[in-house]
């Protein structure tokens, strides 16, 4: 076993001896020249992948940054005929690096690119280092930010190139390689809507419809559908929208009218909940936040002013009625006494 080491390490040393005689270029398969004659070249490997490719298999908010982790991997591989037992060593570091101090550690140069302007990538890094390489994939971990420009319009696409390229330094003789991955972005939905009414407190006339209108904009950033719901029952009334629901485009305004009628003579003050509820019309399971607000319905005693009349009325008959009779007394006592 000790011959057998020796004249390994012996061969070892002659091949160093006549590369380090002779200088010639040599082009790696990357196209990389290190500018001497090698009789070992090191095959590398860079790997890099997203740790939750999900992420971008649904939109992504607008205006609020989403992080992505990445993970680097790194590897080199030995030539068929190396003395794998050289590895680390400071004669291995020699053959690989002309460098009996060589510290291993591999750089990789990181970049993302979007495809669309409104669509913002940043790395947490430009440049990851993986320390002591060896012939097993190490790897280090960074962060990729993407921000999606508030006002995009919903579902638009973009593509992510996310690329790592390991750049073998003078001398070394470990051949360059890379890695590159795309991913889809697609903008998320804003559903902002926003509700104008002329007054919060209506009044209401007995028996009869009041159609109240309630002013809808679209604030978002797609074709908004709005679902209209009352969420408050009130007996013997009946309440509804003209429309149960309302497509709205960008910046687009629309007038739905609630149609209210208390069925009963005389009623106390109500108030009742609206609900709007804003939608993508292309994909409804995007929603935006509900909208909601309270209405006051207020009887105008319209009813009760035509029933205080009716009263007047017959007190003043009956008092009419009491004259008569009080003058026809008086009339008959003035004939009894004549």
């Amino acid at each position: 076993m000790k011959k057998t080491s020796i004249i390994l390490l012996t061969l070892s040393l002659t091949i160093l001896s006549i590369s380090s005689q002779v200088t010639t270029a040599h082009t790696s398969t990357i196209g990389t020249s290190t500018g001497s004659f090698r009789f070992f070249w090191f095959n590398t490997t860079v790997e890099i992948t997203v740790d939750d490719p999900s992420l971008f298999n649904k939109p992504l908010p607008l205006g609020k940054p989403t992080e992505v982790n990445v993970t680097v991997k790194f590897k080199f591989d030995t030539p068929l005929l190396f003395p794998k037992f050289l590895i680390g060593t400071k004669l291995g570091k020699w053959i690989m690096f002309r460098d009996f101090n060589a510290n291993m550690d591999a750089e990789i140069n990181l970049k993302a690119v979007s495809t669309q302007n409104w669509c913002k990538v940043k790395l947490e890094q430009d440049k990851v280092k993986i320390k002591n390489m060896s012939t097993e994939f190490k790897e280090v971990k960074t962060k990729l930010e993407i921000t999606i420009d508030k006002g995009t319009i919903a579902l638009s696409k973009s593509m992510i190139k996310l690329q790592g390229n390991f750049t073998s330094k003078e001398k070394w003789g470990l051949q360059e390689s890379g890695d590159s991955k795309e991913f889809p972005v697609t903008a998320g939905y804003d559903g902002t809507i926003t509700y104008t009414v002329e007054n919060h407190t209506v009044k209401i006339p007995p028996l009869k419809t009041t159609n109240i209108p309630i002013n809808i904009t679209n604030k978002g950033n797609g074709n908004t559908s709005v679902k209209l719901d009352v969420s408050t029952e009130i007996e013997n009334w009946s309440i509804s929208f003209n429309q149960t629901e309302i497509i709205l485009g960008l910046d687009e305004t629309k007038t739905v009218y609630l149609n209210v009628t208390p069925n009963v003579k005389d009623f106390d003050n109500e108030t009742i909940e609206i609900k709007l509820l804003p939608m993508l019309t292309e994909d409804t399971s995007l929603q935006g936040e509900t909208v909601m607000f309270s209405l006051k319905l207020v009887n105008d005693g319209s009813l009760k002013e035509t029933r205080g009349l009716q009263v007047d009325t017959t007190i003043l008959t009956a008092l009419i009625v009491i004259l008569i009779v009080v003058l026809i007394l008086i009339i008959l006592l003035k004939r009894k006494k004549q």
